[in-house]
């Protein structure tokens, strides 16, 4: 079943909270509910805080439009982020008419935006007549995912921003020491590892450098890493060619000495 289908249209009630989860880059190889076809623990929490706090989801990709989270679709490589505004524009206005033919634009009295601006920006612009809610507003993207997976786990976690309590960090001789020490001979399966969100955020990025706080990758694996673990973690990690595990840990040493 195809996002221009019959499921979008519905009737409910005029006072009802629809949340917006934008699509993400890692997605499943083959055809399959979009609910399920965007693999990212950011998709994930995105869609457990979007089911607990909204009456309905749906999904707004930046190829399909508008999607129920139960269509099929197929896997795509495209994205708004870094896409002109014009396009960007073009794309809002063919969403827009998308809620508007399924209802949504008469049955919703809130939107909750769980979306980055690409994707929320000129479409919220067309939604002025609603109430909006956006909780990660002002969040980067590894805020975002420390703070939905906190609030899917239970927890509070600090405020953004840098955290008043900082460990110091060790000396570079302390540094070549720990990168040289022999790792454990069984390594935590990453599906069980406190540090899948922080490794599902570095490959998702794909930047050359990618700079995090000790805060924000507090938030991200819930609760303040040893440097000797982040040593560990960022040592032992694949990341793809454009990324750089030691750039990272760097950034990590010059953003918090």
């Amino acid at each position: 079943m195809r996002p221009g289908d019959s499921r979008l249209i519905s009737k409910h009630p005029p006072d009802e909270t629809i949340a917006l989860v934008s699509c993400v880059k890692s997605k499943a190889a083959s055809p399959r509910a979009a609910k399920d076809l965007y693999t990212s623990a950011l998709f994930r929490y995105q869609r457990a805080y979007a089911e607990r706090h909204a009456d309905r989801w749906f999904i707004i990709s930046a190829k399909y439009g508008l999607i129920h989270p139960d269509a099929v679709i197929d896997p795509y490589e495209q994205t708004l982020s870094g896409a002109p505004v014009a396009a960007r524009r073009e794309w809002a206005r063919r969403v827009f008419q998308q809620m508007e033919s399924a209802g949504l634009t008469a049955e919703c009295k809130t939107f909750l935006w769980l979306a980055g601006q690409a994707y929320q920006k000129e479409l919220s612009k067309l939604l002025d007549a609603h109430e909006h809610i956006d909780p990660l507003a002002g969040m980067g993207i590894g805020h975002r995912l420390g703070w939905l997976k906190a609030k899917a786990e239970g927890r509070t976690i600090a405020p953004q921003g840098p955290i008043k309590t900082t460990p110091s960090p060790p000396s570079p001789a302390s540094q070549d020491a720990m990168r040289h020490e022999q790792k454990p001979t069984t390594p935590r399966r990453r599906g069980t590892s406190r540090y899948l969100p922080l490794t599902d955020y570095l490959r998702e990025s794909g930047a050359p450098v990618i700079e995090l706080t000790f805060a924000e990758v507090a938030n991200l694996v819930g609760g303040l890493p040893s440097m000797r673990s982040v040593l560990f973690f960022l040592d032992g990690l694949r990341l793809p060619a454009a990324s750089s595990s030691t750039a990272t840990f760097d950034a990590i040493q010059r953003r918090t000495g």
